[in-house]
């Protein structure tokens, strides 16, 4: 690995349960009401999907036209 390069851990979630968690919190945000933690679909100690998830949210997020101030 090159030097300065920071290898990520990898997830065990697959790509539609991040997406279905990240749509879950979309939904949510949306339509301002609380939802059942997304940790039942991905797991409570996966980080690495948890970051997947953050991902989906902050792109669903930048789609919509919100800012990162």
């Amino acid at each position: 690995m090159p030097a300065g390069r920071v290898e990520r851990p990898r997830s065990q979630v697959d790509a539609a349960t991040v997406a279905a968690a990240g749509e879950r919190l979309v939904r949510a945000l949306a339509t301002t009401t609380p939802c059942a933690p997304v940790r039942d679909q991905i797991g409570a100690t996966d980080v690495a999907a948890a970051y997947h998830v953050q991902g989906h949210l902050n792109a669903s997020r930048g789609a919509a036209g919100a800012r990162v101030v």
